[in-house]
């Protein structure tokens, strides 16, 4: 139940965050920053609740 929680959460997080930075609001670099970062904790979260190794990693978001 705790992980469906989770997972729901990250989902909504995720959702919301490219809603709000989907639109270009003249933020220019900060707003690709910010997409950069969250594109990666996800991938981060995704590989570490997969547990996969780095090579399995590598492989799979390649």
């Amino acid at each position: 139940m705790r992980n469906l929680f989770r997972a729901i959460f990250v989902s909504v997080l995720l959702a919301v965050s490219v809603a709000a930075f989907g639109q270009n609001n003249g933020m220019g670099d900060f707003a690709r920053q910010w997409q950069e970062r969250i594109e990666s904790e996800k991938i981060a979260f995704l590989t570490n609740e997969m547990s996969l190794t780095p090579k399995e990693a590598q492989t799979f978001w390649s």
